[in-house]
């Protein structure tokens, strides 16, 4: 198991940004802020936001992450994994 400290350099080494969806105001104004981060670079965003059992399939995507690509006026693809 990842300890903290860990995860803190996951998260600085792959410049992570996270979204505390808990506060709705404060994650949309993160989102706005974000999208010029994202003009010059290639990213990844995990739009569900979560993880479910595996057994239900996909859960249904968070828009943030729609609104961001929007924003930042920038060509997204979708991609799923699944556990196999």
């Amino acid at each position: 198991m990842a300890t903290y400290a860990s995860f803190i350099l996951l998260v600085w080494f792959t410049k992570c940004i996270l979204i505390d969806r808990s506060n709705s105001k404060e994650s949309m104004l993160k989102l706005a802020n974000t999208a010029h981060l994202i003009r010059d670079e290639k990213d990844i965003v995990f739009p569900e936001g979560t993880r479910g059992n595996g057994m239900s399939g996909s859960l249904p995507f968070k828009k943030g992450a729609f609104r961001l690509a929007v924003e930042a006026q920038v060509r997204y693809h979708l991609v799923s994994f699944t556990a196999l």
